[in-house]
This record gives structure tokens, sequence and C-alpha cells, in this order.
């Protein structure tokens, strides 16, 4: 009996850039994704933040609470990115963070000392200028 070979998938390949807006306030939350549909992605932010706010204590909180307590919300696509690890999609969310002076994100998902030593094990699909240059 052959054993068939299981193709590795690069779900990197679909990777986002994403904020949650609100129209009630200026502030936005910067995240990143690999779930085909942003309203997924949206929904499963909606349904942490319901369990928080319900009291249960396994729910684990995230600034996204702060856009989405301020009602009429939506997410908006920033930029595709079309990598191959986790750290190279960090790499793009946190320079989306540290472009937008009203982010409510107030932890780093990635900083240079990061790059830096990552870049030195693996080329890097993005210039460092264009990752963490403004």
């Amino acid at each position: 009996m052959e054993v068939a070979k299981k193709e590795s998938v690069n779900r990197y390949a679909n990777g986002k850039i994403y904020k949650i807006i609100s129209a009630n306030t200026d502030k936005i939350y910067i995240g990143s994704t690999c779930v085909p549909k942003l309203a997924i992605r949206l929904a499963r932010h909606v349904i942490e933040y319901k369990r928080w706010r319900s009291g249960n204590p396994k729910a684990k909180y995230t600034n996204s609470f702060q856009i989405l307590a301020m009602e009429n919300y939506k997410i908006v696509l920033l930029e595709e990115v079309s990598c191959t690890q986790k750290d190279y999609l960090l790499m793009r969310e946190q320079y989306w963070i540290d472009s937008s002076s009203n982010c409510v994100n107030t932890l780093n998902c990635y900083n240079k000392n990061q790059y830096l030593k990552f870049s030195k094990i693996t080329p890097c699909l993005f210039n460092s200028s264009n990752i963490f240059d403004t």
C-alpha cells in the first residue's frame, strides 16, 4: 500500500495586513492574517470581544476591542503580502503600525532587532528600508 505524499501548503502566501476602523473614532487597529476572507478575521475579533465583554475568563483582550466598542466598525485591507514565513508578515504589520499615528496597537509585533537577527538567517523578501522606514 502506497502512502500519498501530503503537499506542503504555504499559508503565508495569502498574507494580508488590515486595519479595523470605526466611523465613531479616528483610532485604528492594525493586524495581519492568512485567512482567505477579511470578514472571517473581523468575525473572530467580534466573537472574542463579545466573550471578553461577557466576562469569560478565557477571553483574551486585544486592543482591537477599543475600536469594536465604538461600534459602526469595518475591516479594510491595507496590503496583500505573499511570503513564506510569519516573520515576513509581522515585519509588514509592524511597518504599518509604525506608520500610523492613530494606531491603538501598543505592543510591537516585530522590532528592528528581530529583523536584523532574522535577516542574517534567512534572505528577506522585503527591502529593509521598506519595512521600518516611514
